[in-house]
């Protein structure tokens, strides 16, 4: 069987923390495509579309 893993993104969060998230994972993502690893910039991508999608989910 497969192990369970919690993503957060997956839980509610107010308007701040998903805010923050997004900034938080922005600021990654930038690092990351000045790193020039692609498979780091694509899970930076991965992350910050996780936490719009749960913005959008709980704020909107």
């Amino acid at each position: 069987m497969g192990r369970k893993t919690n993503n957060a993104d997956d839980f509610p969060a107010s308007k701040q923390e998903w805010e923050s998230r997004i900034t938080t994972r922005n600021d990654v993502l930038k690092e990351a495509r000045e790193s020039g690893d692609p498979q780091f910039v694509a899970r930076a991508e991965a992350r910050l579309d996780s936490a719009l999608d749960g913005y959008n989910r709980d704020v909107r």
